[in-house]
This record gives C-alpha cells, structure tokens and sequence, in this order.
C-alpha cells in the first residue's frame, strides 16, 4: 500500500497563490499610487503656499489646515501603498534585529499606552540579517498599532528574537521555508485574538475587521510584502480571547 502526505504539497500551492494574488494587485496599487501622489503634489503644494499668503483671515485658514491635514494623511497611505506593491527600493544593510528593536521602545511604550505592558528578550547574540530599518522598524510598528487595537482595555505585548535553523530534520514542520539560517522574531499579544475563518486572510491587501475609518487594510499587507522583500516568511497564531502571534524568519546574511 501506497500512501503520500500531500500537506506540504497544499502549503506550497497555497503560498503560490497567495503570492501570485499579491503581485497582481501590488501592481496595480503602485500604478493608482503614482498617479494619486502627482495629484497630492500639487493639492498640498498650493494648500501650503494659501497657508502662507492668507494668514489674517482665520475661517478660510481652518479650512485651508484641514484640506492639507487630510493631503497630508492621503500621502502617508500612498506612500504605504508604494511600500505595500515592492516600488520603493530599501537601503538595505547587515541589521541586527535585537538591538533595532531595542532602539524603538521608548516610542513604542508611549504609542501604546500606560494600560499595555511591553516586554522583550533578544537572543539572537548579535547575529544580523540583510535588512531595510526603516521597513523593519514599519513591521514593529504595524503589529504594535494592530495589538493595541486588539487590547482596548490594556495587556501585555511580547517581542523576542532567536535563531532558528531549518534543516532536513525539522523541515516537515515548515514546509513553505528554504532550508538555511534565519533569525526568528516573535511578536505576540494578549488580545481579543483572530477567529480561524478570519486568519488565512488577514495578510490579504484591503482586509480589515475594523470599523470604518479605523484601518486601510493595508498594515499587515505591507507587513508581509516587506518581510518577502526580505526574503523572509510569516506565519500567524491565533485563539480567541486568548491573544495573537506573529512569527517571521528573516535569513542570515552570510557575512557576520
């Protein structure tokens, strides 16, 4: 008797899909972006240049702040499509990912909040992947603004760092990673959590369970599209009422 475990073979059609799905709408949102930011250009430029010239009249002033207020907030989301469909080029360097973090968490304890208690552990010893920091520094910064939505009456966030080496022992238990070094960084909360209908698509681009005017649908599209720009993977866990974890492996740069 004959018998195949088709898993792994599901996993890697699925991750194809899920890839082909985001390059095609990627290219779509960097073409509307484009176009969108030469329009913003020119509504925040003259708003700016208004603001300057009409500074006794203060009604047509408020009008004139909110108009750029609202300019400047639509440029953020375009410059987060951009960075969501691969067309913004990151300066990438050898990036230690303990010691970045460790950088962020004075920001990152205000933007939370005194009622969401932030604790972290770096075990990578020193070992650096090839990274963008400003685009690792948007992955922290997503998922912390997406946990503190999760905890609207306060919790816990842990963040960690450890190295993790797949290999042909282990690798029935990732069978949608290459084989090779990678740094593992774990970022999980004690939230609401994610019901598993919901999960497989919650890196879909434009997916929000939030209420209008709450979320793009765009944070953690962009989360996953920096960490493939990263030549990296990311998985997420989730239980109801018993919070959510992110897990993503960045590859080792081959120069330590």
């Amino acid at each position: 008797e004959i018998t195949e475990n088709i898993t792994e073979l599901k996993e890697l059609d699925k991750s194809r899909q899920h890839a082909r799905r985001f390059e095609t709408v990627g290219r779509l949102a960097s073409g509307i972006a484009h176009d969108f930011n030469n329009i913003l250009q020119v509504i925040n430029g003259h708003s700016e240049m208004l603001l300057e010239s009409q500074k006794g009249n203060d009604k047509l002033m408020r009008s004139l702040d909110i108009i750029l207020t609202s300019g400047q907030k639509a440029s953020a989301l375009t410059r987060q499509l951009l960075l969501f469909s691969r067309r913004q080029l990151g300066e990438f360097k050898k990036v230690n990912l303990g010691e970045l973090i460790s950088g962020m968490q004075k920001i990152l304890s205000r933007m939370l909040g005194e009622d969401i208690s932030l604790t972290t552990r770096f075990e990578d010893n020193g070992l650096c992947i090839e990274g963008d920091e400003s685009q690792i520094e948007q992955i922290v910064m997503n998922l912390a603004i997406n946990a503190r939505d999760a905890m609207p009456e306060g919790g816990k966030i842990n963040i960690s760092t450890c190295f993790c080496e797949i290999n042909e022992s282990n690798r029935a238990a990732y069978p949608y990673m290459n084989l090779g070094s990678y740094i593992c960084l774990r970022f999980s909360d004690s939230g609401c959590g994610i019901p598993q209908s919901i999960l497989e698509h919650i890196f879909e681009p434009f997916f929000t369970t939030k209420e209008s005017g709450r979320g793009t649908g765009l944070g953690l599209a962009t989360v996953y599209s920096i960490i493939k720009q990263h030549r990296g993977y990311v998985v997420a866990e989730s239980e109801l009422n018993r919070g959510t974890e992110f897990i993503l492996y960045f590859p080792l740069t081959d120069n330590q």
